[in-house]
């Protein structure tokens, strides 16, 4: 049996979700705070646009939060604030395994 995802999830990050852009810039919504499980690697990906970018930080959280974590996103991480690149949901139907993978600039 799996661990459920809430016992790796020990880490609280802060998120304002890009809701799109006006005459003055990006606009985003309130802040919510969500538990992730983030893991510092920096890899070189591609984001939602098909550019290669590097990412310093994946967060792993619910696939639930898919609709938070969209491209260009503020996401508030302990020491720095980071950039939605990419969210990939990984579901195969059991709660325990399914999650959302989230990388970050």
């Amino acid at each position: 049996m799996f661990a459920a995802a809430e016992d790796f999830q020990l880490t609280t990050v802060t998120v304002r979700t890009k809701t799109g852009s006006g005459a003055n810039g990006d606009i985003f919504g309130a802040s919510v705070d969500r538990d992730v499980f983030l893991e510092d690697s920096r890899k070189l990906v591609r984001d939602a646009t098909g550019e290669q970018v590097v990412s310093e930080t994946t967060l792993y959280a619910d696939v639930a939060d898919a609709a938070v974590f969209t491209p260009d996103s503020k996401v508030a991480l302990p020491g720095r604030t980071a950039r939605v690149l990419l969210a990939k949901r990984h579901v195969i139907g059991d709660p325990d395994v399914d999650h959302l993978e989230v990388t970050l600039t």
